[in-house]
């Protein structure tokens, strides 16, 4: 019985891993892309796994998972002030606001997410 709970627990330790990969998924890449102000191919980095949400969660679960996908890049310093489809368009847009670490200096840009099924998003100064 405990042999089969350790193999149960080990299992979902391995799928939880797993996971937790998946949701940092282009982190040297998206980091490598900020640093150069290349910031068409950090959105496309970032629209990668923005295509990848369900597309029945609320814009507020859409965001939530964003800031989790952004909180484990090495570059991302501190997200904040959420705006969860506040800016009144067809479809509803969204916008973060990101500190990120380049070149050793502190550097703020903003994220704006058109709230479609699939949302887009891209990044800007």
């Amino acid at each position: 019985m405990i042999k089969r709970l350790t193999l149960y627990l080990f299992l979902i330790s391995l799928i939880a891993c797993g996971k937790e990969e998946d949701n940092c998924s282009y982190s040297s890449e998206f980091c490598n892309s900020i640093e150069y102000a290349d910031y068409a191919t950090a959105s496309t980095y970032m629209n990668n796994f923005l295509v990848t949400l369900d597309a029945n969660l609320s814009d507020e679960a859409k965001i939530n998972l964003l800031e989790n996908w952004l909180k484990c890049k090495p570059c991302v310093r501190l997200i904040e002030n959420p705006c969860i489809s506040c800016m009144f368009s067809n479809p509803p847009q969204s916008y973060i606001e990101i500190n990120v670490l380049v070149k050793g200096q502190i550097v703020k840009n903003t994220i704006y997410i058109l709230m479609s099924k699939t949302p887009i998003g891209r990044i800007s100064e």
